[in-house]
């Protein structure tokens, strides 16, 4: 008898502060991402005024590259 393994999805990456440990809410509809600064003490806007920016899912993108 065969066992079922129960295969899980993984969690999609999004800029949410709820969902991912580098996202940070700001304000004003503001989100930072500090994973992919310029440099370690560096932050990119992930969102402005509560639209995304080019740096919107940045982590997921780069993910498929490699």
């Amino acid at each position: 008898m065969a066992k079922n393994k129960k295969h899980r999805r993984p969690v999609p990456k999004t800029c949410d502060p709820n969902l991912c440990d580098h996202c940070m809410y700001i304000g004003d509809g503001d989100f930072v991402c500090d994973l992919h600064g310029l440099g370690p003490e560096e932050t990119v806007f992930v969102m402005e005024d509560w639209e995304p920016t080019e740096h919107f899912l940045q982590c997921r993108r780069e993910a498929r590259h490699e």
